[in-house]
């Protein structure tokens, strides 16, 4: 394990120590370890264009452990995976990664004061406009390892049927360290470690009011870089809701932010924002709404859909936001990311369109995701109006885990992501097929294959293709 993971699961470790010793007698634990061995063949090992491939063949040894605690006091999931690969003829690409997901929830006082807790340790992509990749199993010299936590202590505190108000804070940080030897400087490379602390503060009607509604709220984020300007926005409103029939509201918002006229570092509530808007609410499944406003950037719209049926949900929403890469990530969902796009500590302007759906059938589970984001980046602090269109972001990650019988599985992921950047426009592919035999109640059977495919409209941007073919067992405790 390298030394920033072995940093995460100590702070980990530390931050869920106490909450386990007070997590009471009726606490359902589960401590699931693995390992896992295999062979795969790579086509394509640095995924360089058609012409200069490499290939190889490579040994995986692939501990692993899960474990589960619930408890009227701690939720806790916490997964961790060191990956070590031996390449055969190039001894040069041997090397381990480590990657770890685990979140947390702790309620000190019963339906009053929560801690909110999330670690992770991943590979990641850094240049959008070099080789895209999400194995570990490729030396494309594009990679990181990405570490980072947060923790997030809530109050919630109702007034009756009247109202309730909510106050958090959230301190987190994100930590780069790049793995492979030969990968620094990293091309296009803006990594650089941070810090976030982030309020939020709101008191309003409670979630299922009805008749007239209101809301105060104010946010305060503050990013600090290594090296670049730190980034700090603050944001303040209200919000009113006039009824029209049973379930809808015609609401009227505004209030102040930060505009960056200044900088990205001035903060303050020098800018004005309002909209108007329709929201919608048939049943505590589903939920609308629509609105339209002025923002220190000129219009501003955004669009919220949600339904959740009895074998799958269903949402869609449109939003746009001043942010930066360590704001986004931590904000109120925490960290993760799908796409590859690119790592920066500008301020930009985030126009994004979001979309997810899971179904779950008799024998199968289905899953789609989709995106669009469009980013205008922070130009300069002379004017308001200083965010220009640079980059456009898109993609579609579908996959489906279809139980063929009593003991065979099938998993077939496809991945697409586009990125219109100043260098040109490149298009990545990915496919992943894999036959699951269940051997022993303990022991399972992989067999699996992937397909790689990059495409850009200009020769300064790599192209290539790559596949991989995999053969191994897993033991599960």
């Amino acid at each position: 394990m390298g030394q920033s993971a072995l940093r995460l699961a100590i702070r980990s470790a530390l931050l869920l120590a106490g909450a386990f010793a007070a997590a009471g007698a009726t606490a359902e634990t589960r401590v699931e370890p693995r390992i896992g061995v295999g062979g795969v063949y790579v086509s394509n090992v640095t995924l360089a264009p058609s012409g200069q491939e490499d290939d190889d063949w490579v040994a995986e040894l692939k501990p692993g452990i899960s474990i589960m605690h619930d408890s009227s006091m701690l939720k806790l999931d916490l997964d961790y995976d060191l990956q070590a690969l031996f390449y055969a003829d190039n001894g040069d690409y041997d090397d381990q990664f480590s990657n770890f997901l685990g979140s947390g929830v702790v309620e000190l006082v019963p339906d009053r004061l929560f801690i909110d807790l999330d670690g992770r340790y991943e590979q990641r992509d850094v240049d959008p406009a070099g080789p895209a990749a999400t194995s570990n199993l490729f030396r494309s010299g594009n990679r990181t390892d990405l570490g980072s936590w947060q923790v997030s202590p809530w109050y919630r505190q109702p007034f009756g049927d009247v109202a309730e108000g909510r106050l958090r804070y959230t301190y987190g940080q994100y930590n780069f360290r790049n793995s492979d030897a030969g990968a620094q400087p990293v091309p296009g490379s803006n990594l650089q470690d941070s810090s976030q602390q982030r309020v939020d503060v709101g008191l309003g009607s409670p979630e299922d009011a009805k008749g007239w509604i209101w809301r105060l709220d104010y946010l305060n984020s503050n990013v600090d870089y290594d090296l670049a300007d730190d980034y700090k926005y603050a944001r303040a409103g209200a919000e009113v809701g006039m009824p029209v029939g049973a379930r809808n509201h015609i609401v009227l918002a505004a209030g102040g932010e930060s505009d960056f006229e200044n900088g990205q570092d001035a903060g303050g509530l020098n800018g004005t924002w309002w909209n108007v808007g329709w929201r919608w609410r048939p049943t505590n499944r589903q939920s609308l709404e629509a609105r339209v406003g002025d923002r220190f950037w000129g219009n501003d719209y955004l669009f919220r859909w949600a339904r959740k049926g009895s074998r799958g949900d269903l949402s869609l929403e449109y939003i746009e936001q001043p942010v930066t890469f360590g704001a986004i990530e931590f904000g109120e969902s925490g960290g993760g990311t799908i796409s590859a796009d690119r790592i920066v500590s500008q301020a930009y302007l985030s126009k994004r369109l979001s979309g997810t759906m899971t179904y779950a059938a008799a024998h199968s589970d289905w899953r789609v995701q989709v995106y669009w984001d469009q980013r205008d980046y922070l130009r300069s602090a002379q004017a308001a109006a200083s965010f220009s269109k640079d980059e456009e972001y898109a993609g579609i990650r579908a996959g489906t885990r279809w139980q063929a019988s009593a003991r065979t599985r099938i998993d077939f992921d496809v991945d697409w992501y586009s990125r219109n950047l100043a260098q040109g426009d490149v298009d990545t592919v990915e496919l992943s097929v894999a036959l699951v035999r269940q051997l022993t109640p303990q022991l399972e059977a992989r067999l699996a294959g992937s397909w790689n495919d990059q495409n850009a409209d200009t020769a300064s941007l790599r192209e290539f293709e790559a596949a991989t073919a995999f053969l191994g067992i897993v033991w599960r405790r």
